[in-house]
């Protein structure tokens, strides 16, 4: 598992954001926005969590196509209905596994950015322009992780790449196709706040 600011991905993600994007922000920034997109998107599914329908944090495109997403659900105690059951907190590079009837969020409601907006001030004296800024760094570091996961991926053996105590970005190669997982690490698993326990 090598270290996010040990890989290609910070130059990529700087100089892809610069080219594509038209945002002017170093390599060096890569491991904060990093702290910034989970801690921000964590902290918002610990607050609308809820205990009838899954939420989900949804990462796209401009046209729609699916990068990433978070989601939390809340499972109840089979061995005992009475006791507390647990909520389970996950990222997937698959849309399929975001379940149907999930309520959905995305950083381009104008009314999600302040828990990014909180996070970079707060922890790093940073601001961002405005909320297409940050749907902007954030989904584009997603898409610099898959891409760095896809283009080294190795048959017969697991690859990935971690910001330790934020997130571990994995691939394997099984029967010649590619399989990624993307898991939360860290304090940033305990976010998802509550009196049930937290499975992830």
């Amino acid at each position: 598992m090598i270290k996010l600011m040990e890989s290609q991905i910070p130059q990529n993600y700087s100089t892809g954001l610069y080219s594509e994007k038209d945002y002017d922000l170093s390599a060096e920034h890569t491991s904060i926005v990093a702290d910034i997109l989970f801690t921000g998107v964590a902290q918002c599914l610990g607050d609308v969590k809820d205990r009838k329908f899954p939420s989900a944090f949804v990462f796209e495109e401009n046209n729609k196509d699916f990068i990433a997403a978070a989601i939390v659900e809340y499972f109840e105690n089979e061995d005992d209905p009475s006791k507390p059951g647990n909520w389970n907190y996950s990222w997937t590079w698959y849309k399929e596994d975001v379940p149907q009837n999930s309520k959905i969020y995305r950083t381009t409601q104008a009314e999600l950015s302040s828990y990014f907006r909180g996070v970079s001030q707060s922890k790093y004296g940073m601001a961002f322009k405005d909320v297409s800024a940050i749907t902007e760094v954030n989904r584009y570091l997603l898409v610099q992780i898959k891409k760095w996961l896809d283009e080294n991926a190795i048959d017969g053996e697991e690859v990935g790449v971690e910001e330790p105590g934020v997130f571990q970005a994995s691939v394997v190669v099984e029967n010649g196709k590619k399989i990624f997982s993307l898991v939360p690490e860290g304090e940033i698993k305990k976010l998802i706040k509550d009196d049930s326990v937290i499975e992830v």
